[in-house]
């Protein structure tokens, strides 16, 4: 597994990244492979704030802890909350009557960064592939992301959608092209 740390207003320390990668060691029982991990370490005033994304098995955890008193506490929290999502995602994954292996799906997603200077005000530019995926299973990323919307290929209609979660009613919502 390769765990890149990077640290926003302070340096990370060498014992920070060993200890941090022999918590994520521990997620190894839940996945075949762990692609990669990235940790973004920000200090504020006197408190940190501890981001983790996690790459394996064709799925992105992230996990975030803000306000801890100290790093370890911060790497304690987030492995927490990456465990409890890769227990839900285990447990939608194979509690699910369809067989899911079948689907081709492409295993080098790249997750790129590109720091943006030609816009101003556009802080970071994300870049990644976009297996298709029905939109069950877009919903579940979503989800495993904590994230509001999930971009993706729809394998139904094969045009690029985002599905959102409505702030009124936690229903969702797509967006689709014409």
């Amino acid at each position: 597994m390769e765990v890149k740390v990077k640290g926003k207003n302070l340096t990370v320390a060498p014992g920070f990244q060993e200890y941090l990668e022999k918590k994520l060691a521990k997620l190894e029982r839940h996945f075949s492979k762990i692609k990669s991990a990235d940790a973004l370490l920000t200090k504020n005033r006197d408190t940190y704030t501890l981001e983790v994304t996690l790459e394996g098995d064709n799925v992105i955890l992230r996990g975030e802890q803000k306000n801890c008193p100290d790093t370890r506490a911060c790497v304690d929290e987030v492995i927490d909350k990456l465990d409890s999502q890769a227990n839900r995602f285990k447990g939608k994954k194979y509690g699910r009557k369809k067989n899911l292996g079948k689907k081709k799906r492409d295993e080098e997603k790249e997750n790129i960064y590109i720091q943006n200077t030609e816009n101003p005000g556009v802080v970071k530019t994300k870049a990644f592939e976009m297996p298709p995926m029905s939109v069950e299973d877009a919903v579940e990323n979503m989800e495993l992301g904590s994230h509001t919307f999930y971009m993706f290929l729809n394998e139904e209609t094969g045009k690029y959608t985002v599905i959102y979660k409505r702030a009124d009613d936690d229903d969702y919502g797509i967006i689709e092209p014409k």
